[in-house]
């Protein structure tokens, strides 16, 4: 196996963690309370995904598949009704504030 690029650096993963059957990441997608998406349509006939670990410390997946609308704009409808996730700027992704405080 290959270890494939890190999505930030390009890079060469540095290992490989696990691998993880996309009906577990389904199911987890489905019944977290905060999130409640069905996102069966994003990870289309994939079986699983392998959990790889960068050398920045980043995890990510691989084949990494591409959430589409339907399971966007539910996932937003649904964080956009947590505290935790609001924003007071109207078309601003609080992840982006979270995600901006790690970048130097």
């Amino acid at each position: 196996m290959t270890n494939p690029p890190c999505p930030i650096t390009g890079e060469p993963a540095i290992r490989h963690v696990q691998s993880v059957t996309t009906r577990l990441l389904i199911d987890l997608w489905r019944y977290t309370p905060l999130f409640r998406v069905d996102a069966r349509s994003s990870f289309k006939d994939l079986d699983k995904l392998d959990l790889w670990e960068s050398s920045t410390g980043l995890y990510f997946f691989e084949p990494r598949p591409e959430g589409d609308h339907e399971f966007y704009a539910t996932f937003y409808e649904h964080i956009g009704k947590s505290k935790r996730w609001a924003s007071k700027r109207r078309g601003w992704r609080r992840e982006f504030d979270i995600a901006g405080g790690y970048v130097k």
